[in-house]
């Protein structure tokens, strides 16, 4: 897989590199990862549930790595991990292989800054080089930051899962279900 780093600064002014993960990465990954499941709530995993090792995350990335229609972007702020954006096939199967799904996982403190957009417009680049017809993703009803995110790209909602979530305080979200057609 090819992938050219980018930078460029955020809107606040801090100086953001995107670029693939390696397995020298694994641990910052995995530190990150804890950090960002106990802030928000909208992960599909709760903290309790989390209980990857520097190993795990390392096949992780070397997955990615592996294969030519998958991606995953570091984002490092100020030289400092702080999450990551996947690209990977809905199946390698013929009948479905030209859709993609998406995934971000940024820590809070970085929100509103620019980078999620710029993120996106780099995964759907991907996904086009590739050669995919139709990115895919599932999103909380209740983050509406990130909704407004995708639809501000283009993408637009074609589904809805009530109660798909269930929160830890025992309250529920509905997923929202996107796609863009490329």
């Amino acid at each position: 897989m090819k992938y050219n780093r980018k930078i460029f600064k955020s809107t606040k002014g801090n100086e953001v590199e995107f670029r693939l993960l390696n397995e020298n990465d694994a641990e910052n990954v995995k530190n990150t990862f804890e950090e960002l499941i106990k802030e928000t709530r909208f992960l599909l995993k709760n903290p309790t549930e989390f209980s990857i090792d520097v190993e795990s995350e390392r096949k992780w990335i070397q997955d990615h790595l592996d294969v030519d229609n998958r991606l995953l972007i570091g984002i490092f702020v100020n030289g400092k991990y702080v999450g990551n954006g996947e690209l990977m096939p809905v199946s390698n199967r013929e009948k479905i292989r030209h859709r993609s799904q998406i995934g971000i996982g940024l820590r809070e403190e970085f929100c509103n800054e620019g980078i999620g957009t710029e993120l996106l417009k780099e995964l759907i680049d991907y996904a086009r080089k590739y050669g995919y017809e139709k990115l895919e993703l599932g999103v909380f009803a209740i983050n509406e930051r990130a909704i407004h995110t995708y639809k501000k790209v283009g993408f637009k909602e074609c589904g809805r899962i009530k109660n798909a979530f269930k929160l830890l305080d025992g309250s529920y979200s509905d997923e929202i279900l996107m796609e863009m057609d490329l």
